[in-house]
């Protein structure tokens, strides 16, 4: 029902669009879990909606209400058989954040605990609770969206959404994120993945306190990069030298982090927004270091939370998304558009017009580059000609595109100077050299 004046009004909604966008997002907000998860995923897909809409959705947050502590209490004891007291020492009941899907605890680890899961009495831990009842929440959610965009199709300025494509695509990994189990195995994935980069780190979960609306995990302390984002005014007028160093290490670690999980291991953390990134310094101090040389020097570390959203390809697709990033990377519109065209179960109504729209667009992302701004601009006019275009790509293609585009925004604004299609030439370079050392390896064993 809170939706329904939105849809009705939507194919006479331009004379005030601004308004119905914004109204529009805080109706979606107030509907429910489901629906706020949907509105932040829609806000990537530029591919299908227009830009404006995706800013007005952009705007939701993931938070809720948290639910009380006595509620967390009784999940813990139903997940694995014994009280709050007798696995933690401490436990606050007040949440330290709290989201549409689950709520996070700060505790630290009894006697019992620590035998439990290997780690020493005391460890500070954080145990991530899902709110009580959102599975049914979830699915009711679904069912009435479901309904909602059967009805959306028959409306003339939605129809050319395919809203229930967009809810299909959508829905699968939106359920593996309310099993907080995938949740704990994603991030021993990522540790493996980055085990011999010490710049950049994952909540470790603490087996086997784990189940499917339990996490205890690893509480990693740090500094919100949002506050480095909300300090750059201060960083644009002169600004203190070894803060703008710690954000030009963290933006050049933030490209190279996301392009390694692409690039090499085909393990992408799919929500890297501000919100789930931390930032600190540490002291990197050699065993032989003199005290005379006064004290070490410290280094940037990143810290990746929430990694319930992930992607994972297949080879043809791999192999696809890497043509597509090569192609972005020589800033060949026409290529671009092939590849795209790929990625397209529909196809195209005019591929001619359509490539060459696209290499209009990539001659503009030259003079972009070429005056210093960001890609981020280019790649949002590039989106929104694949909307107009009608090339429906696989949520697969457009989920890194979305993280690469979220990444450059946010690391050029730490960073001025940086440049992630440099960082992208250079990557693919090196994996085309590894591919090549291995074929010839399997030539001389074979």
């Amino acid at each position: 029902m809170l939706l329904a004046p939105f849809c009705l009004l939507s194919p006479w909604s331009d004379q005030w669009r601004p308004s119905w966008a914004a109204r529009l997002a805080s109706a979606l907000e107030d509907c429910g879990p489901a629906f706020i998860k949907w509105a932040q995923w829609a806000s990537t897909r530029q591919d299908i909606f227009p830009r404006d809409i995706c800013s007005a959705l952009a705007r939701l947050q993931d938070a809720s209400s948290p639910h009380p502590g006595s509620l967390s209490r009784s999940v813990i004891l139903a997940a694995f058989g014994v009280p709050v007291e007798e696995l933690f020492q401490t436990f606050e009941d007040c949440p330290v954040a709290s989201g549409s899907i689950a709520q996070v605890h700060k505790a630290t680890l009894s006697k019992e605990g620590a035998r439990r899961t290997g780690q020493q009495e005391g460890c500070v831990v954080a145990v991530k609770v899902r709110h009580p009842g959102v599975v049914g929440v979830v699915e009711r959610d679904f069912s009435m969206m479901a309904a909602a965009a059967a009805l959306m199709e028959y409306l003339p300025g939605l129809a050319s959404f395919r809203l229930g494509d967009t809810l299909a695509q959508f829905r699968a990994p939106l359920v593996e994120q309310i099993d907080l189990r995938v949740e704990a195995e994603n991030l021993r994935r990522f540790a493996e993945n980055f085990r011999e980069v010490r710049e950049v780190t994952f909540p470790a979960p603490m087996f086997p306190l784990v189940a499917e609306d339990v996490l205890v995990e690893s509480f990693e302390q740090g500094l919100s990069i949002l506050h480095l984002l909300n300090s750059e005014s201060e960083a644009s007028a002169g600004g203190d030298p070894a803060n703008n160093r710690l954000k030009q290490a963290i933006a050049q670690l933030g490209c190279k982090t996301l392009l390694k999980m692409v690039v090499k291991d085909n393990f992408i953390h799919a929500d890297l927004h501000p919100g789930n990134l931390l930032v600190r310094e540490e002291c990197v101090k050699p065993w032989w270091w003199p005290g005379w040389l006064g004290p070490p020097h410290s280094q940037a570390r990143l810290v990746l939370l929430d990694a319930g959203m992930v992607m994972e390809l297949g080879q043809d697709q791999r192999d696809h998304i890497l043509d597509f990033f090569k192609a972005i990377a020589q800033m060949d519109g026409n290529k671009v558009a092939e590849e795209l065209l790929k990625f397209s179960n529909d196809g195209c109504p005019n591929p001619e017009e359509f490539e060459s729209e696209m290499d209009a667009v990539f001659q503009k992302m030259r003079v972009i580059r070429d005056a210093g701004k960001t890609v981020t601009d280019g790649v949002a006019e590039c989106l929104d000609t694949v909307r107009r275009h009608e090339v429906h790509v696989s949520a697969e293609l457009l989920a890194v595109v979305t993280a690469t585009v979220v990444l450059e925004g946010w690391s050029s604004v730490l960073d001025r100077d940086i440049n992630i299609l440099h960082l992208l030439k250079e990557l693919l370079f090196k994996a085309e050299q590894m591919q090549d050392k291995m074929l010839e390896y399997l030539k001389v064993i074979t």
